[in-house]
């Protein structure tokens, strides 16, 4: 895949962290891009990057796509690497399939997300949103028993994770992205 200055793409290599292409491609196959973290303890740090670690999304949650033969689906989840890009889709029948990016059309757009909410101290916040906070550290949150729990930098979260309580508390405020 090529990508051109300005593109913001996603990193396999560094848990899908944000990155912005500053320059090429370059190197002797022309397959390396100098990349500008957009996100966590290493925001603006510039580095090289293969272009097989580098994916800017096609589709999105929600997206309605067609396959071969005109069958429609939802995305589900995606996109991801192995040797090609590739998204789950599910099926008016509820059943889920992988399908490769190649092989998928864009029927419509799914409307730009917007999560559940929690209220917190008289401030409400969309859990469908990314936060960063006063460190410049980027986070997200999720219900997890009942609790919304945090994973900073683009990390997983468990029903261990800070709770947004907490990440408020030590690391507020938190301004929505």
């Amino acid at each position: 895949m090529t990508f051109k200055v300005g593109d913001e793409v996603t990193l396999s290599t560094r848990a899908g962290s944000r990155a912005v292409v500053e320059y090429g491609p370059y190197g002797p196959n022309g397959d390396i891009y100098l990349v500008k973290l957009l996100e966590g303890d290493e925001q603006g740090e510039v580095f090289g990057a293969l272009a097989r670690v580098m994916s800017t999304p096609v589709f999105r949650q929600g997206d309605r796509v067609a396959g071969f033969g005109g069958t429609e689906y939802s995305i589900v989840a995606g996109p991801f690497t192995a040797h090609d890009t590739w998204y789950v889709v599910k099926d008016d029948k509820g059943q889920h399939h992988p399908h490769g990016d190649d092989r998928l059309t864009l029927v419509s757009r799914a409307p730009k997300p917007v999560g559940p909410t929690y209220e917190l101290d008289g401030v409400t916040y969309d859990l469908g949103a990314r936060y960063r906070d006063k460190d410049g550290d980027v986070w997200r949150f999720e219900v997890i028993n009942g609790e919304p729990r945090g994973g900073m930098n683009g990390k997983d979260i468990y029903g261990y994770s800070e709770t947004l309580a907490e990440v408020q508390q030590d690391y507020g405020p938190l301004i929505k992205l």
